[in-house]
């Protein structure tokens, strides 16, 4: 029984110690995670190609759509959609509405974990901060997969919708990559702050 606890414990100890050893809690570790997540953040709100629609009858004619822009028809370029006279659902909406709320956020989430990274700050809260801004973005970043099943899948697509299928691209796949950045920068936050309460207690 004891072996069967120290070996469930063990990777347990090593996932601690690489977050939370004194050497990556100088919020060094905090700014790159949530540096990482900022640029995949700014990427996948504003590129052209969250999704991508493919007819199953011929997969050389596609479209791709991102939250803002995206092809109208095959072998268009990318336009805004302000004037596509597109059907916009309340899951696209609400997927913009969390991408300009991720914006933000990894905006804040970027000066406090630079504030954390600074010897000078570290017991001013600012690991604090980060943590908590940090947990916020990666949810709103995580609603912005609610497109995948909005109306940019099938409204105006020139693709017959029984003969057509919708899956993430490029930008979808840099959302989860941002969300999980978003997660491990939080965890950062959360080592670093309790380094910094150990060493202050002791």
């Amino acid at each position: 029984m004891k072996s069967i606890i120290s070996s469930f414990n063990k990777p347990i100890f090593c996932c601690h110690s690489a977050f939370c050893s004194k050497g990556n809690a100088s919020g060094t570790n905090i700014l790159l995670w949530t540096a990482a997540a900022f640029a995949c953040t700014f990427a996948a709100n504003h590129k052209c190609n969250f999704v991508k629609i493919t007819d199953t009858m011929d997969e050389n004619v596609f479209l791709v759509r991102g939250l803002w822009k995206g092809q109208w028809q095959f072998g268009e370029d990318c336009k805004s959609y302000k004037t596509g006279g597109f059907y916009i659902d309340r899951h696209w909406n609400s997927a913009r509405f969390a991408s300009v709320l991720a914006d933000v956020l990894a905006c804040f989430a970027l000066l406090a974990s630079c504030a954390a990274a600074s010897p000078a700050a570290r017991n001013k809260g600012t690991a604090g901060a980060a943590t908590s801004v940090a947990i916020k973005a990666c949810i709103f970043q995580g609603l912005t997969l609610l497109f995948l099943t909005s109306s940019a899948c099938y409204s105006k697509t020139g693709i017959a919708e029984n003969n057509s299928k919708c899956e993430l691209s490029q930008a979808g796949n840099l959302s989860i990559a941002a969300t999980v950045l978003w997660f491990v920068a939080a965890l950062a936050g959360c080592c670093t702050g309790a380094v910094v309460i150990s060493e202050a207690a002791g």
